[in-house]
């Protein structure tokens, strides 16, 4: 696997680092998310945590490693997402007064992950095969 910058998607990638630098209004929707609608998109991270609120689950994710490996690229992948998906949540009740449920939202964002995974060149690994199961995609492996 290459540089880490190619497995992100750069719009969201941009948006997510909006949010930690505390520049992107999505607090509100953030915190209203809490434990219960992120605890699919941590397993689906193996993201083991009691973490439950958004500002200790960055913390907690900024303090695991940051490589190359496939759950890295999934966690980053799968952050990137959820708080491009929030932002665009809560633009969509704002401006058009259109709001989805956290279940669609979280659907949405699964399934922008799933592509993405999709898209990669891989080394056949155990941890590769894993994520294959788990977010059932086929992956292309060298």
């Amino acid at each position: 696997m290459n540089d880490h910058g190619t497995y992100s998607i750069p719009k969201q990638s941009f948006m997510l680092w909006m949010a930690i630098q505390g520049k992107l209004m999505t607090c509100d929707r953030m915190a209203k998310w809490g434990s219960y609608d992120m605890h699919e998109l941590k397993i689906l991270m193996q993201f083991q945590s009691n973490a439950n609120v958004w500002g200790d689950i960055i913390d907690e994710l900024a303090e695991k490693l940051n490589n190359n490996s496939i759950w890295s690229i999934v966690r980053r992948l799968c952050l990137a997402s959820a708080v491009y998906a929030i932002w665009r949540e809560r633009n969509n009740i704002i401006f058009r007064d259109e709001e989805c449920s956290w279940e669609v939202t979280l659907k949405m964002i699964c399934e922008t992950v799933r592509l993405r995974l999709m898209g990669l060149n891989v080394k056949n690994s155990k941890a590769v095969q894993l994520v294959a199961v788990k977010w059932n995609v086929t992956l292309n492996t060298k």
